[in-house]
């Protein structure tokens, strides 16, 4: 579900999935911040993930918003959530990584709730040619 996702919002090769060994702090970090973010309103663990890094000095969000709230609304039934696509201050680390991230949810299904959301920080990775981290993630009460 997510790689059909992912394929839809960031298509390969412009943007291309990243490999686990790949800026494993800057997801760590953006995994921990969705969880926390998440914990008081919606009590939800990550148990999916997929992660991108965008094209160099790419500056696009609005498509990437629109083409994954497409998918997951028609394809998937998703009912968009509110945690509005949004900036928070959070950061990993004063030095090297992400100032803040922007965040959209979709709740899935009449039965026990699933959820979808699409994290894209807000700024480039440090040590990349201008790319920023989108992270596609599934989570369960």
């Amino acid at each position: 579900m997510l790689d059909r996702l992912q394929e839809s919002a960031t298509p390969a090769p412009r943007d291309s999935p990243s490999p686990p060994h790949e800026q494993r702090r800057a997801k760590a970090a953006m995994v921990q911040w969705l969880e926390q973010h998440l914990s008081e309103k919606y009590k939800v663990t990550v148990i999916d993930q997929r992660f991108v890094l965008t094209e160099p000095g790419f500056t696009d969000g609005a498509r990437i918003r629109s083409k994954a709230s497409q998918y997951v609304g028609q394809v998937l039934g998703g009912v968009p959530q509110p945690v509005a696509w949004y900036e928070d201050e959070y950061s990993f680390s004063h030095h090297d990584a992400e100032k803040g991230y922007r965040i959209l949810l979709w709740k899935l299904g009449d039965g026990t709730p699933r959820y979808i959301a699409m994290v894209m920080g807000s700024d480039f990775l440090p040590g990349t040619p201008e790319r920023r981290l989108v992270g596609y993630f599934e989570l369960a009460p």
